[in-house]
């Protein structure tokens, strides 16, 4: 039992009691075992006193003084302690089952083993105390303050800790099922084996969090923010996380599949081996991911950001890709068979899929239109359903002009940009030959490419160097204008194969002979553009008349029997004589 003085000196009254505490500072007051319920004792003075196992429900403890007090296994149950300063005060197995303690201050104070069921904590301050295995199911802690507070095995099941600020509250195994934590701060908190189901944490922040083994199943994820996080070993069952910022974090072989991740920003996080088929990721960003070996069958990933992403050998069998971006990513192994990359851009793709088989290019309802290569399947679409691009490629030969020529010395790199500059005024696309080969064709495919593209060629052939074998490459290959050109200042006479192929074939018009620049540019429509234009109507209309060789089936079975009959004598001819 307590002192009987200090008893007596409490009895008498909170004024008595008050006064006799600033008289006497340094004395513990010890009320022990004291028992009142029902009383007010708001502003009294009860710091360092020893209140341990107490019964003091339903007291009006509002504004009162408990700094460093002992109430180790007091019953305050429903009591208020409003504005209360209860900081370094020992609170271990107290019972504080409904009580008030709103914007009270319990900053340092060990409440372990406290329990606080039902408890109104708003806004009450708990910084660095000690909640360890605390009971607080059901409590409301709504703008708590509890920064490096440490709740390890507590009970806050069904807890109220909107917009709480837990910045480096240890949570250990603690149990936070149904909790609602909207907006609340969690910034480099430690909650390695804290179960998380069924928790409301839209718009939370675990930035940087240790969040080793927690379980976030059915979980509401909306907006929560766990960038920088390690998220290993964590479960999401059934969890939504739209719009969340998973920016930087480690997610190898973690399980998201069949998750909402709609508008979940992922950038260079690391997703290796994990788990996304049947996930929702419309509007995605994965940009600089590790996603070697990741499963993403049949996902959603409309919209969704690939760029520099690392897919090596990843599964995107079935998916939606429309509108995505695969911009550099490395596709090295992949599986995109049968997905949809209706709008999808594959720029710059590192590496060769394993297989790319019917990806379907068509919108939807349209029917299903496939080709088996992305990179190809966005050109195959335009042609396919842009009527101004089918016009384009249409008319592509009627713009196209090809201009070939020598780029050293300077002077016959001039008159090549500069018949490119003159040319346009006529409302052609001429397209000047001097940059380097792709890697993985040579220098004569590619003008062969171009060549196959063009209304008609022009050729300096001015001090030719590769001239001639461009054009001994393409001449006979396209039934087009070659308009060859040379600058008799500089060069008196053709290269001697010009006359032959001028000769083989008529497509290859008369050399233009000009003795400067400015003549040439002067004249362009009559000497060069007219006679090209003339030229390509003249082979127009020779093909548009050429008859189109057609063979039935009888005239084959025809030829076949009588190659037949004719081995048939000779064997017997050759028979004969033997």
């Amino acid at each position: 039992m307590g002192n009987k003085t200090h008893l007596e000196i409490l009895y008498q009254g909170l004024d008595a009691w008050n006064a006799w505490r600033r008289k006497n500072p340094k004395v513990r007051p010890d009320l022990r075992g004291i028992s009142f319920t029902k009383v007010d004792m708001s502003f009294i003075d009860l710091h360092g006193a020893d209140l341990r196992d107490s019964v003091l429900r339903e007291v009006l403890f509002n504004y009162a003084n408990f700094k460093n007090a002992k109430l180790d296994g007091a019953d305050l149950s429903q009591t208020a302690l409003l504005y209360a300063n209860l900081s370094q005060a020992s609170l271990k197995k107290a019972r504080l089952i409904r009580s008030n303690l709103t914007d009270a201050n319990c900053e340092k104070a060990d409440l372990s083993l406290a329990n606080m069921k039902w408890a109104g904590l708003w806004r009450t301050n708990f910084r660095q105390a000690h909640l360890t295995n605390t009971i607080l199911t059901e409590a409301d802690l709504q703008d708590a303050y509890c920064q490096k507070a440490v709740f390890d095995g507590a009970d806050l099941r069904k807890t109220i800790l909107a917009r709480a600020d837990l910045q480096q509250a240890s949570l250990r195994n603690a149990n936070l099922q149904s909790a609602i934590l909207v907006e609340a701060h969690l910034e480099s908190a430690d909650l390695r084996g804290a179960n998380l189901q069924s928790t409301d944490l839209k718009d939370t922040s675990f930035y940087k969090a240790k969040l080793g083994n927690v379980t976030f199943n059915d979980a509401l994820l909306d907006g929560t923010i766990l960038s920088g996080c390690d998220l290993r070993t964590c479960h999401f069952n059934k969890a939504s996380l739209v719009n969340s910022k998973m920016i930087g974090c480690n997610l190898q072989g973690v399980n998201l599949s069949g998750l909402d991740l709609r508008g979940a920003v992922l950038w260079k996080s690391d997703l290796t081996g994990a788990d996304l088929h049947n996930s929702d990721c419309l509007d995605v960003e994965f940009a600089e991911c590790k996603m070697a070996n990741a499963n993403l069958q049949n996902a959603i990933l409309e919209r969704t950001e690939f760029g520099a992403a690392d897919l090596t050998n990843a599964n995107l069998r079935g998916a939606q890709l429309e509108n995505s971006s695969l911009l550099g990513a490395i596709v090295e192994g992949a599986n995109f068979d049968k997905c949809v990359v209706y709008g999808l851009s594959a720029w710059d793709l590192i590496g060769t899929p394993k297989s790319q088989k019917d990806l379907i290019i068509s919108p939807r309802n349209q029917g299903d239109v496939t080709t088996d290569d992305l990179e190809f399947a966005q050109f195959v679409y335009l042609i396919y359903n842009n009527q101004k691009i089918r016009n384009f490629m249409n008319t592509l030969t009627e713009k196209n002009v090809l201009i070939l020529g020598r780029f050293s010395p300077p002077e016959r790199k001039i008159v090549l940009d500069g018949l490119r500059e003159n040319l346009r005024s006529f409302n052609l696309l001429p397209i000047v030959f001097d940059f380097d080969a792709p890697t993985d064709r040579d220098l004569t495919e590619t003008v062969q490419t171009l060549a196959s593209m063009s209304m008609f060629v022009i050729v300096d052939v001015t001090n030719p160097k590769s001239t001639p074998l461009e054009m001994e490459a393409t001449v006979k290959q396209f039934k087009i204008p070659f308009m060859p050109i040379i600058d008799t200042s500089a060069d008196p006479r053709p290269f001697a194969m010009m006359k032959d192929l001028q000769k083989s074939f008529h497509w290859v018009l008369p050399t233009l002979a000009y003795k400067s620049k400015e003549e040439l540019f002067k004249n362009l429509k009559l000497a060069i553009v007219d006679r090209a234009v003339e030229k390509h109507n003249q082979l127009r209309d020779q093909k548009a008349k050429e008859n189109i060789p057609m063979l039935t089936i009888e005239d084959l079975l025809k030829s076949n029997r009588r190659n037949q009959s004719a081995k048939f004598k000779k064997k017997k001819k050759a028979t004969a004589l033997l």
